[in-house]
Parts: C-alpha cells; structure tokens; sequence
C-alpha cells in the first residue's frame, strides 16, 4: 500500500480486502473439506495441519521471491 498514489489508495484498500476475504473463505473451506472427508477424526485432523503446514512454507517461500524493496516492508523490525 506504501508504493500506491494517494487517489488510488481506496480502490487498492478495498480489492485488498476483498482478496483477503476470499482466501479466508476459501482456506477455510479447503480446511473443511479435507478434515471432514475423512471418517476418522484423528486422521482427517493430521492431514488438515499437514495442508495448513505446506500452505505456510509456500507462504514463506513466496515471501522470500517478493522484491527487496517488498520484503522490507513486510519486515516488522
């Protein structure tokens, strides 16, 4: 949101939020989906974490293939 021009900055706010939003869904349903497949609670809660863990290193690594400039941003230090 730093790099966008002031008059554009609530068009971008709000396609962020939406695209925010979707995932959320979107996470949430895939989530569900796997865990309630499975007949087995313990199973279908191992490969649920499983799907959340793998979805967080590919978050961490996508991270590291933003621009520097990016990268410093997202930096809470």
């Amino acid at each position: 949101m730093a790099a966008i021009e002031p008059e554009s900055a609530g068009a971008a706010s709000g396609a962020m939020a939406t695209t925010q939003q979707v995932g959320y869904g979107l996470g949430v349903a895939i989530t569900g989906v796997i865990f309630f497949a499975h007949t087995d609670i313990a199973s279908g809660f191992e490969l649920s974490l499983v799907q959340l863990a793998a979805l967080a290193v590919g978050i961490v690594v996508a991270t590291g293939l933003l621009p520097s400039e990016a990268r410093r941003t997202l930096s809470p230090v």
